[in-house]
């Protein structure tokens, strides 16, 4: 038993807590401290105690949340009927250019945001409508490409995916605009654009929402 404890708690690697659909992580400070006492160090029972650092001290949702701000609809559905001289809608673009992402947490929250091509799409952005921060990526995109911004803590990153292959593309950050936009406590209305190829521009968010304690709703 302690053996294996020994192996699963170990300050090499991360530790994950799940309870009530949150979870938690950090890296043990040590090994477990075990108790020695026979009622409490037995063949049946064998208490033990450990630490854990956690570089981000709150429960997040154990599963990131995804939302679509921009994308096309499907309208097509079985069974079809098609009338002779009647046009038929296979699918409609999003009205809204504005979002509301809910931060249902207790502080600022990062995300990852995907600005997926459909067709030729130049310098696409994100912007917080009511605090005037915003994302600019200097970059043309192809049908097929997507930029991926991951803001959350400690994994800060852009990266650009062309034919399933992602390399680095924090170069093409326009530093006038705030480096790593996050989400706040409540509602964060966001707004996105492009300078060319608005139309085809599709974009998705994944965020978790950071709590106190694990039972948070």
């Amino acid at each position: 038993m302690r053996s294996v404890l020994v192996h699963t708690v170990n300050p090499l690697f991360y530790v994950d807590i799940r309870k009530s659909g949150k979870i938690i992580s950090g890296k043990p400070t040590s090994t477990p401290d075990f108790a020695t006492d026979y009622k409490n160090s037995n063949k049946c029972v064998q208490k033990f105690a450990f630490a854990l650092l956690c570089e981000v001290p709150f429960w997040k949702d154990e599963h990131e949340v995804k939302s679509i701000i921009a994308s096309w609809v499907p309208d097509f559905y079985f069974p079809a009927v098609f009338v002779l001289g009647e046009n038929k809608m296979f699918g409609h673009r999003t009205q809204s250019l504005i979002v509301d992402v809910n931060n249902k947490g207790v502080v600022d929250a990062g995300m990852i945001i995907e600005f997926a091509a459909t067709g030729q799409v130049k310098n696409p952005s994100i912007i917080n409508v009511v605090t005037r921060e915003a994302l600019k990526v200097n970059v043309s995109l192809n049908a097929g490409d997507v930029i991926k911004i991951n803001t959350n803590f400690g994994e800060k990153s852009i990266t650009k995916i062309v034919e399933g292959i992602g390399t680095n593309a924090f170069k093409f950050l326009d530093d006038e605009y705030d480096v790593f936009l996050q989400l706040h406590p409540g509602q964060n209305l966001l707004r996105y654009d492009a300078e060319e190829g608005l139309e085809l521009l599709n974009v998705y968010i994944s965020k978790s929402n950071f709590y106190v304690d694990e039972v948070a709703k």
